[in-house]
């Protein structure tokens, strides 16, 4: 719902510059900070919110508190908030470098079959097949492992091809 409004606790924690805690004790209350989400928000039962930008390096969401009476969260309640917040960022940081380690792998791992493609076709070094890509990767304006998977599916598709005309040894 915060997305598609463009506003909210969660929108207001990737935009914040402070300490990126948003505590609104009571949606009820005067002028709300959302004007079109917290009629929805109200209508699910919620009076009050507490949310933390969720940061380690940069920012990866929020983690937001929501409360079904007015009157916010103690003092208690906030500082176990901002512990869980620095916690899950931490987790979300790591998940994160994760994902982002098995991708260079997966990327790596495209990079080196397409390159042996390369060496295989044109009879070139690794260094020439690895400049090949890199130009190519240019002068398309397609990533390194984008160019490096189209080499790859292309070789695929070509011996499926030899083998289904028996040009191809399949031995």
């Amino acid at each position: 719902m915060q997305a598609s409004l463009g506003e909210g606790p969660c929108i207001d924690a990737l935009r914040s510059v402070g300490d990126g805690v948003t505590d609104v004790p009571d949606l009820g209350e005067g002028v709300v900070p959302w004007p079109r989400l917290v009629p929805h928000v109200r209508r699910a039962g919620f009076a009050a919110v507490l949310s933390f930008q969720l940061s380690a390096g940069r920012s990866a969401g929020a983690l937001n508190l929501w409360g079904r009476e007015p009157g916010g969260f103690t003092e208690h309640e906030r500082l176990l908030g901002a512990l869980f917040a620095d916690q899950a960022a931490v987790a979300l940081a790591g998940a994160r470098r994760a994902t982002e380690l098995t991708r260079a792998l997966i990327n790596r791992e495209a990079i080196g079959r397409a390159k042996g493609v390369l060496m295989e076709r044109f009879r070139i070094s690794d260094g020439e097949a690895f400049t090949m890509l890199i130009e190519s990767s240019q002068s398309t304006n397609l990533k390194l492992a984008d160019v490096a998977n189209w080499v790859i599916t292309d070789a695929e598709t070509g011996y499926a091809a030899e083998r289904a005309a028996g040009t191809v040894d399949p031995a």
